[in-house]
């Protein structure tokens, strides 16, 4: 929460987009060169740790889905020591290099992140809105899961308003295929249906 509410603050908003490194450009000035130097260490550190989260959390979820029968039996393959989703940490990364050819802007890249993101959060808000109250023992009180649903869908939505405001293109982009992958979704499930498979 700091480093945005310091780069806003330290540095006129309607330049940061074409600022090649924010933070850097904000320390500079008022910091030695040693501090710097651990920021830019610091700063390489967060890329890396946060492609790795990337890596290995959806990773692990396009297996799951795999497994489940709604995408190729071969992303569900896993291997190495540990049994890692070795197949889908592949496609992952060879989407990621894909991404990075077409050349597109970072702003473009993190509006599609976003809007994916934030249309999980939706799902998962009206996930718990259709489970409180359903199960016991409940971890929370019903009134706390609904409230909890109703504030992430209305913030996740708002979100998406601004998202759509900043790139109505990519936003446009990032809808399409959301809606390819849930027709997807939506004929695979009737097909396993219409096979007996125990959904």
């Amino acid at each position: 929460i700091a480093v945005p509410l310091l780069l806003v603050g330290g540095l006129p908003w309607q330049v940061l987009p074409d600022l090649a490194a924010p933070a850097l450009t904000l320390i500079e000035p008022v910091t030695p060169a040693w501090l710097s130097a651990i920021v830019r260490i610091g700063i390489l550190g967060g890329a890396v740790t946060a492609i790795n989260a990337v890596l290995l959390g959806y990773s692990r979820s396009l297996a799951a889905i795999a497994s489940a029968g709604f995408l190729p039996e071969v992303l569900a393959r896993s291997g190495g020591r540990r049994g890692q989703p070795q197949a889908a940490i592949l496609a992952i990364g060879a989407v990621t290099v894909l991404s990075i050819a077409a050349g597109a802007s970072i702003t473009q890249y993190a509006v599609v992140f976003v809007v994916a993101f934030l249309a999980q959060q939706v799902l998962l808000g009206l996930s718990l809105l259709s489970v409180a109250g359903v199960g016991r023992p409940a971890v929370l009180p019903d009134w706390l899961s609904r409230s909890a649903a109703f504030v992430l869908i209305t913030v996740s939505l708002m979100l998406l308003v601004a998202a759509l405001w900043s790139d109505p293109f990519m936003f446009v982009v990032t809808t399409v295929v959301t809606l390819m992958g849930a027709l997807i979704y939506v004929a695979r499930q009737r097909r396993m249906r219409a096979e007996g498979s125990d959904w």
